[in-house]
């Protein structure tokens, strides 16, 4: 169903596929699979220069790439311009990253395959860095170059290690977080939702629940969790 690399193939003819990045893979594709109009998620490596990247070299900052998603919907369902606003409000697009992994491979990236793409990216940056962020957001935006999938046991991680301290303590309260902003703009469309003070509150939802999940004790950095270490130096440092 998927390559390797190069422009991930839809697994129907009737879907589309758009690429994000804003953070740890194993939380982005849950938030978008729990959206209406989403078939799947792909959890994968993109805007780096490696050819065929692993985990190690991508977490290591060694590849360049940054953990990405590629998302599969249905346009009948869905439109590009409703999973922008799912991509945008379901991180903190002010930080270099998103708590508890800071570095290139948790960057914010979002990537464009046409002019409509673009076109819709750049209108919906320009609205949110002016009247919610302050100029202050780091989103990438980068034409699709390729898409490399990720290994077996990053798919679908969250679904297949619910008990895993990370899914327990950053995935699930950031999925929760973007349900909870999410529900109050769903029954509108985007015209709407760009006058509504709601969307003022989904946003900074995201924000600053990130804020107060940085000032908890412990740690539950990737890598600290792989290699079974609870610190509070990543806690203190961001």
């Amino acid at each position: 169903m998927l390559g390797n690399q190069g422009r991930a193939q839809s697994p129907k003819d009737s879907l589309k596929v758009a690429y994000f990045a804003s953070g740890c893979f194993w939380c982005v594709e849950t938030i978008f699979e729990s959206v209406d109009g989403v078939e799947e998620a792909v959890s994968g490596y993109s805007g780096g220069q490696e050819e065929n990247p692993s985990y190690e070299s991508t977490s290591s900052g060694v590849s360049g790439h940054a953990e990405t998603v590629a998302v599969y919907y249905n346009p009948s369902k869905i439109s590009y311009q409703n999973l922008l606003t799912i991509y945008f409000g379901s991180q903190n697009p002010t930080t270099y990253g998103q708590f508890p992994d800071f570095g290139s491979a948790y960057r914010s990236v979002v990537f464009h395959q046409n002019k409509q793409e673009k076109k819709a990216i750049d209108s919906l940056y320009s609205i949110l860095n002016r009247k919610i962020y302050g100029g202050r957001m780091q989103t990438e935006i980068l034409p699709f170059e390729k898409f490399y999938k990720a290994e077996e046991e990053h798919q679908d991680f969250e679904k297949n290690n619910p008990n895993n301290p990370y899914i327990q303590k950053v995935s699930i309260p950031r999925l929760a977080r973007f349900k909870k902003g999410f529900s109050r703009l769903q029954t509108k469309n985007f015209k709407q939702w760009l006058q509504d003070k709601s969307v003022i509150y989904f946003f900074i939802l995201v924000v600053n629940g990130q804020n107060s999940q940085s000032k908890k004790n412990g740690c539950y950095n990737q890598y600290c969790v792989r290699q079974s270490i609870r610190c509070k130096g990543h806690a203190n440092q961001y």
